[in-house]
């Protein structure tokens, strides 16, 4: 006879991290901003400190005195990886949590729109708008008692420490959301989505269109069950290597897919 007692179910918490999980391996399947350069800056207009970077594509242009820059703090380089990116957490997960979140919880989860009071700027040296302080987009989740967190995937580009991803929405919003703008945070529109559909197919070459379509496979080969029966550290090592496999291969399938199409027109 079997004495041993079921497992409890998991908490809101881990299986929001579960999809967490799956979003940094789909960002790590992407090849990383190749930094040359990275010099703390002020200007005028911009109310934060700016670290402007330049990749080695830029070299044509470098720094006035590149040999006396040190390299960047470690946040920097960490924020590189998740810069710009909260539209793609939130276009890729939004649906399939609030899906799950609903099943398991009768919790809602809606892209959120915000306006962020950030303590620094990452600014790439060729890019476009750089010097003005993006809206950032995270994923608000809404009990069935009311209460309300704030899951928030790419964090780092801002310096924000990873494990402070799930927060209270009172503590988010008194202590990451510029307030002074009004209105300081609104929900994603239809047109919203829809746009970043289509952006999906052109943007890092393609990559996001291939990293939707995988992780849709990847939400349905999830074994909840079994994840369920799984010690914390088992589950987040099994949910990387699973989500790791998912997305090999990922970006270059990417591009072959968009030298394809290019090739057509």
């Amino acid at each position: 006879m079997d004495n041993s007692a079921p497992s409890p179910p998991l908490s809101l918490e881990e299986v929001l991290e579960i999809y967490l999980l799956c979003f940094e391996a789909a960002v790590a399947a992407l090849p990383p901003f190749s930094l040359a350069y990275a010099m703390s800056c002020q200007y005028d207009d911009v109310d934060v400190p700016v670290w402007m970077l330049w990749d080695t594509d830029d070299l044509d242009d470098p720094p006035a005195d590149p040999f006396s820059l040190s390299f960047p703090p470690e946040y920097v380089v960490d924020g590189l990886m998740k810069k710009d990116m909260c539209d793609w957490f939130c276009f890729l997960l939004e649906s399939e949590v609030d899906r799950k979140l609903r099943e398991l919880f009768g919790a809602r989860v809606r892209w959120l729109q915000c306006c962020p009071r950030i303590p620094f700027l990452l600014a790439t040296r060729s890019g476009e708008h750089q010097l003005e302080i993006p809206t950032h987009s995270v994923l608000l989740v809404t009990r069935c008692d009311g209460r309300m967190a704030v899951m928030d995937g790419t964090l780092q580009q801002f310096g924000w420490p990873r494990e402070t991803w799930l927060q209270s929405w009172n503590d988010f919003l008194t202590t990451r959301v510029n307030t002074r703008e009004q209105p300081c945070y609104l929900f994603a529109s239809d047109e919203d989505r829809e746009s970043a559909r289509e952006l999906a197919t052109e943007t890092d070459g393609g990559f996001w269109e291939v990293a939707q379509e995988r992780m849709t496979e990847l939400f349905g080969e999830l074994d909840w069950e079994e994840l369920k029966n799984l010690g914390t550290v088992e589950r987040v090592e099994r949910v990387k290597r699973q989500a790791e496999d998912k997305f090999a291969g990922a970006n270059e399938e990417a591009c072959e897919r968009y030298d394809r199409e290019q090739g057509r027109e």
